[in-house]
């Protein structure tokens, strides 16, 4: 894209969508451009000359405090744009953590299972038991409609500009605490056809303990899997519970995590714009009902990932009723088979 726009004569402006935690080893992060450990296109030279395992070795000590590739990328090409393209008017918009449409195309579409969508998707059919997170850490959402007309005004503001512009596109902050409270209320309010299991997701915050938690989640699914095989069918339960954990330890660095965010140029570039284009290109997260928006989320999870329209609620809160009755009866037996454990342990001990 650096080489195409080099050979445009009249090109206004070029637009990089970034993340904001392309530099989260920082706590506060700033509009601007930060300093990557290694000059971008010397790691391209890098990358180009060194086989697989050397590679490997190589990329990992540059790695060094990022958590994943997919940041630090984000983090070198923003210097390599920055470098590359002088001459350019150059805006680059980090935008937080992207959610459901708030309203284009049509309010809640969703089309991936990514951070807060994947954790939000397994707490709703209840194979999501325990993720571990801290409560007051904040998770700071933002809808998919409102990243693409920031995107648009960005550019229309950077058009005249020689300088880069960097647009901390963030969303409001919601602690993890009150996120995990609405998703468990609005699940249990809009059940889907789709649940193996009454939702009810609760928040670990010591990883220790979380893991306990996942390791007997994990002999539970392998229990269930076993009955299906005995029934001749389909034994998926433990693979299930694999990734369900998976994407909770890939998340963990950021649910365990809080960052502050500058957000003055973003907000100047709101109050630039005209009251009708305010109308036309919302992007600015002060206009959001979070309840209502929180609401829509769950609601399009539901129809566009599950693909299960909301005519089939009734039938699903049946089934709820269904599952949430086993659940207690499960819960109940075990409490109960722990008791008589318990009692005949003490009783032998008594008689020793």
């Amino acid at each position: 894209m650096i080489k195409l726009a080099k050979e445009m004569n009249n090109l206004k402006v070029f637009v990089y969508v970034s993340t904001a935690y392309s530099n989260c080893v920082n706590n506060h992060i700033r509009e601007e451009i930060y300093e990557p450990p290694i000059n971008a296109e010397a790691f391209l030279d890098l990358v180009n000359s060194c086989n697989e395992d050397d590679l490997e070795n190589i990329f990992f000590s540059y790695l060094n405090k990022w958590p994943n590739n997919y940041v630090f990328s984000k983090c070198l090409s923003e210097d390599l744009i920055k470098n590359s393209l002088p001459e350019t008017p150059i805006a680059v918009v980090r935008p937080s953590s992207v959610t459901n449409t708030m309203n284009e195309p049509v309010p809640g579409w969703i089309d991936n299972y990514h951070g807060f969508i994947g954790l939000t998707a397994g707490s709703y059919v209840g194979v999501l038991r325990n993720a571990y997170a801290k409560k007051g850490k904040k998770l700071h959402l933002v809808p998919a409609d409102f990243v693409c007309n920031c995107i648009l005004a960005a550019a229309w503001d950077t058009a005249n500009s020689k300088t880069v512009k960097v647009f901390n596109c963030v969303g409001k902050g919601i602690s993890y605490g009150e996120l995990a409270r609405a998703v468990n209320t609005l699940c249990w309010k809009y059940p889907t056809m789709k649940c193996m299991w009454n939702p009810e997701t609760s928040l670990v915050q010591n990883k220790f303990w979380y893991n306990v938690k996942a390791f007997w989640m994990l002999m539970l699914a392998h229990c269930i899997d076993f009955v299906f095989f005995c029934f001749k069918k389909p034994a998926r339960a433990a693979n299930t519970m694999k990734r369900i954990t998976e994407q909770v330890n890939v998340s963990s660095y950021f649910t365990s995590r809080e960052w502050n965010f500058d957000e003055d140029r973003f907000t100047n570039l709101w109050k630039k714009m005209g009251d009708e284009d305010k109308k036309i290109f919302p992007f600015h997260v002060s206009t959001i009902d979070w309840d209502k928006y929180l609401c829509s989320c769950v609601l399009g999870i539901r129809v566009y990932l599950f693909k299960d329209p909301i005519t089939t609620l009734p039938k699903a809160k049946n089934k709820f009723k269904i599952m949430f009755v086993l659940h207690c009866t499960i819960v109940a037996s075990f409490y109960y088979l722990l008791y008589v454990v318990f009692k005949f342990l003490t009783r032998n001990m008594y008689e020793l």
